[in-house]
């Protein structure tokens, strides 16, 4: 910018004081704008930042519940598979009372017996619960 060169006429100097005085207004309402625009961006990352961090605290969250259902629901099932297993031995406990009573000693009835017996085995068979998982 140029500095301005003496003036003779105080209504020339006040008319070019007027356009300077409207060249800075104009200019301070483009700061302004910006200012404002700046503001909005600024206040729209804070926005931004806190669900972004209530969201990852949220999943964090429940992503450590789920894990410890999962836990949870894996050891009940141990537990329930070995108290099957339990009732697997009790099974076969009062099947081979029963069996061992004294019968016809036929053929046909060992034939039966045999077979009961196998039944009893494979149906009353404990389970390994070292492989039973949450899934």
């Amino acid at each position: 910018m140029t500095e301005p060169g003496p003036v003779s006429d105080p209504y020339d100097a006040a008319e070019k004081m007027a356009q300077a005085l409207d060249r800075m207004s104009e200019r301070l309402d483009v700061v302004r704008a910006y200012g404002r625009r700046s503001r909005v961006m600024i206040i729209g990352m804070v926005v931004s930042l806190i669900l972004d961090l209530t969201l990852t605290g949220v999943v964090t969250f429940l992503a450590y519940r789920s894990n410890n259902l999962g836990n949870t629901i894996s050891h009940e099932n141990v537990v329930q598979c070995q108290a099957s297993n339990d009732a697997r031995s009790e099974d076969i406990a009062i099947w081979s009372r029963v069996l061992a009573l004294p019968m016809a000693n036929t053929p046909a009835r060992q034939q039966e017996v045999a077979e009961l017996k196998h039944l009893v085995a494979v149906k009353d068979s404990p389970r390994d619960c070292s492989q039973v998982d949450g899934n």
